[in-house]
């Protein structure tokens, strides 16, 4: 499967999330540990490529919930805003392989191929944010995450005899450590190809649709 959207267990900042970052399988639940970004995303990733849908929370019962979700003490509260948005990188493909050309996300992507965990880019997020009436200064609007979209990355085998050097693109390279070698030509497949799997299915929901599976929130 090439898209993966998963709901997180708990919210996390907006702030501590990147679009176009890579982690694995294993830390889908909690994309802020054990992950990679690329210095060169700021170079990649900008206005023109990320799509940001916003939207008002209006369900009375989703607003409720979010009183408690946002407030620190018992004082009583209600809610000014709540907003939903939803962050979407374009043309995914072709930034994953923009960044692949940065040495150290090569070798990131070498060592958790290793682990035998599949690797994703996340290509999208969506958020709450939240301001409460007599909230406190360190109650401030805060936005969380809590809903990530996952490309999955796939990987394949080539032997550098079969293309001149000059040919190689920016998501094609020589591994430093790990070599595959063909037992049906017994040539060695020493180079290594990266992309992003084709979407199949549905990008990640938008403002005028409601989640309505277990855990989501019904706007």
């Amino acid at each position: 499967m090439g898209l993966e959207i998963k709901i997180l267990p708990f919210e996390i900042p907006r702030e501590s999330l990147n679009l176009g970052r890579l982690v694995t399988e294993a830390n889908f639940e909690n994309p802020t540990e054990d992950f990679h970004d690329s210095s060169l995303l700021t170079l990649y990733i900008d206005g023109r490529n990320t799509r940001i849908i916003q939207n008002h929370i209006t369900n009375p019962h989703t607003r409720t919930e979010f009183v408690s979700k946002f407030s620190s003490n018992e004082a009583p509260k209600t809610i000014e805003v709540a907003l939903h948005r939803v962050y979407q990188l374009e043309q995914s493909a072709t930034v994953f392989e923009s960044i692949c050309e940065d040495k150290d996300t090569r070798e990131w992507l070498e060592v958790m191929m290793r682990t035998g965990f599949d690797i994703y880019m996340i290509a999208g997020f969506d958020t709450i944010e939240v301001t409460l009436s007599n909230a406190a200064p360190h109650e401030r609007p805060r936005e969380l995450v809590h809903k990530v979209k996952y490309n999955r990355i796939a990987f394949s085998w080539f032997s550098i005899k079969t293309m001149e050097t000059r040919a190689l693109r920016k998501n094609q390279w020589l591994p430093k450590k790990t070599i595959r070698v063909s037992s049906e030509t017994e040539a060695t497949e020493d180079m290594v190809s990266a992309v992003l799997v084709s979407e199949t299915e549905q990008d990640s929901l938008g403002p005028d649709e409601s989640p309505d599976g277990d855990g989501e929130y019904s706007l």
